[in-house]
């Protein structure tokens, strides 16, 4: 299901403006990307972006339907790098969840679709792909797993018969520009050392570098198929290996 198609049925695809939305790193660094292979336009809505690429510093949830749509109309493609900060108090996880990641997906999409932007690539996480594979494990009880299975199906959706949209599942990412959410993970690492001692769980997970999520999501943008989903893994390391990277 989940599974991209032989070599033989892909495409690239001829594009050249790329509208960036998304207030993470991840977005800097594909724009970072794109940059040094000199065949883009990228613009970025609400996140850090290079000196060298246009920056609109209002998110696209500060935009109106209307403004939004007006900065896709020249748009050849769509990267939706993360979701929305949820700030109402006495939210349920599942409803935060719900409006960090699949609402503003589902309006972003649709945007696209008005404007005839012809490619779109959506962030998602490799939770996912782990519970399609493991259903015997509960991980869909989860509402963050859950509202990114919604997400993807939204936007996928969304896109149907007019965009060729697709996904990309993303493991835990180091390198690239620091971000805050990162930088708080670091501090917290650090307050839990007993001295030189730094506890960590058994096992591991799979890994990436921001590098490796840019060329994906370019590859994806250029030759990704309609309702593919394409897990982005770098390499497994164990969760010691992660917390002394962090250290």
């Amino acid at each position: 299901m989940f599974s991209p198609a032989p070599d033989a049925d892909r495409k690239q695809a001829v594009l050249k403006q790329v509208v960036i939305a998304g207030q993470d790193a991840l977005g800097a660094d594909v724009v970072t990307e794109m940059l040094e292979r000199g065949a883009y336009e990228p613009i970025v809505l609400g996140g850090p972006t290079s000196d060298r690429c246009p920056a609109l510093p209002r998110r696209p949830a500060e935009l109106s339907d209307d403004e939004l749509a007006d900065l896709l109309a020249d748009a050849d493609a769509l990267i939706i790098t993360s979701g929305q900060d949820v700030t109402r108090e006495c939210v349920s996880p599942a409803r935060a969840n719900y409006e960090r990641f699949v609402l503003p997906t589902q309006r972003l999409v649709r945007a696209a679709r008005m404007k005839q932007v012809r490619r779109i690539v959506v962030f998602s996480a490799l939770e996912v792909q782990l519970t399609y594979r493991w259903r015997d494990l509960p991980l869909a009880q989860s509402p963050y797993v859950r509202a990114r299975m919604l997400q993807e199906e939204i936007a996928v959706l969304e896109g149907e018969d007019a965009c060729t949209v697709s996904v990309i599942r993303l493991p835990k990412v180091f390198g690239g520009y620091p971000s805050p959410e990162c930088a708080e993970q670091i501090r917290r690492v650090q307050a839990t050392a007993l001295g030189d001692l730094i506890p960590v769980a058994s096992g591991g997970t799979a890994v990436a570098t921001a590098r490796q999520v840019a060329q994906a999501t370019i590859g994806a943008m250029e030759f990704g198929i309609h309702g593919a989903r394409y897990a982005v893994v770098g390499e497994n390391f164990t969760y010691r290996q992660i917390a002394q990277t962090m250290a």
